[in-house]
């Protein structure tokens, strides 16, 4: 007989390596915390349950976003005093450097904007970015808002510690004004990189990296035809873990789990599965193995040289979908809607056939 936990406060529970979990029910359960390493999972149940960090370990990420805000903001301040050097009519090689500067730090805005920060190659901004968005991944917008405040306060400091230091008042307020511009740029880098931009998916990726550690863990786990529906997963650990035909219907906070080389780390499928609405997307040449798209609204979308193999299509609605070249090896089309569908050389060794 299945283990029933469902509503069950089991934050920071250790279910490591355990083999008797499979149907198990965890429905609107609190596993925030968890540890699933290694457990055999198959077909059970997280319906509306809560992953992600338990509070101590939350508070403790913020605090150490704070602190790298502060960082950060420290160095922007300095770059704005480097800038500020322009002003400095006493030393011809003050202001040579003062320029040079500038210039650099015009072209590193221009490309990071355009590029990416990865091409931009700006460290101080990285680390500024992956605070913010390390704390956004945490605790949301009050993470975002902290991180702010932690960088605006150190450039501002930093500024007034060079104005008590004797510095022209122009300069230390060209400093300040820079800091201050350069916190808002890597603001604004860390929002578009918690948006899904693939620009900054550095950010994104290293943000979300850390906000899961202490997070509920998949790790290894068998989750074969687990249902996820409506369950929140912020901060959930799914490197390695077996995903065969998982239900993700209308999860919460799938962006933020960490999906190692599963097909969660596509933003595509993701939402995809979220929705189960694909209707004229494109999807073509992309690994869709072992997916669940049961009941989906697929129709018009491209599927030319992508892999469905192992995947489950019952009752989706491939109405004049472009299924040319598709792998379907295994794939469950039971009482799908092929109306209209575009079908030339599938690859197929094995099919359950549609209704």
């Amino acid at each position: 007989m299945a283990l029933d936990f469902s509503g069950q406060n089991l934050r920071g529970r250790n279910f490591k390596g355990r083999k008797d979990l499979a149907g198990a029910n965890f429905s609107y359960a609190d596993i925030r915390g968890a540890n699933f390493t290694n457990a055999n999972l198959t077909g059970a149940n997280f319906s509306h349950a809560k992953a992600g960090l338990q509070y101590r370990w939350a508070i403790f990420l913020v605090l150490v976003s704070w602190l790298l805000s502060g960082l950060s903001g420290f160095l922007w301040a300095v770059n704005g005093y480097l800038v500020s050097l322009i002003f400095d009519t006493s030393r011809l090689a003050n202001q040579i450097g003062g320029w040079t500067a500038l210039i650099v730090l015009i072209v590193f805005f221009f490309v990071t904007i355009r590029q990416g920060l990865v091409s931009g190659l700006g460290a101080f901004a990285v680390a500024f970015a992956f605070a913010v968005a390390f704390a956004g991944a945490v605790a949301g917008p009050l993470g975002f808002a902290i991180a702010f405040a932690a960088a605006a306060a150190a450039a501002f400091g930093f500024a007034i510690a060079v104005a008590f230091a004797g510095a022209k008042a122009y300069g230390e307020g060209f400093a300040l004004t820079f800091a201050f511009a350069g916190t808002l740029f890597s603001i604004y880098i860390s929002w578009r990189a918690m948006k899904g931009d693939e620009k900054h998916s550095l950010v994104h990726n290293t943000a979300v990296t850390f906000a899961a550690t202490g997070g509920t863990s998949f790790h290894c786990a068998d989750l074969t035809g687990a249902d996820f529906t409506q369950a929140t997963l912020k901060s959930t650990d799914f490197r390695n873990t077996i995903l065969i035909c998982s239900c993700w219907h209308q999860t919460k906070m799938l962006d933020r789990v960490r999906p190692g080389l599963t097909y969660l780390q596509n933003p595509q499928v993701r939402q995809l599965l979220v929705t189960g609405q694909g209707q004229d997307k494109n999807f073509e040449r992309q690994d869709l193995r072992d997916i669940n798209l049961k009941k989906a609204n697929l129709a018009d979308a491209s599927f030319i040289g992508a892999d469905l193999s192992e995947a489950n299509l019952q009752d989706a609605d491939l109405s004049r979908a472009k299924l040319k070249q598709t792998q379907l090896d295994g794939t469950d089309l039971t009482d799908a809607t092929l109306t209209g569908a575009f079908i030339e050389d599938w690859g197929i060794r094995r099919c359950i056939s549609a209704g």
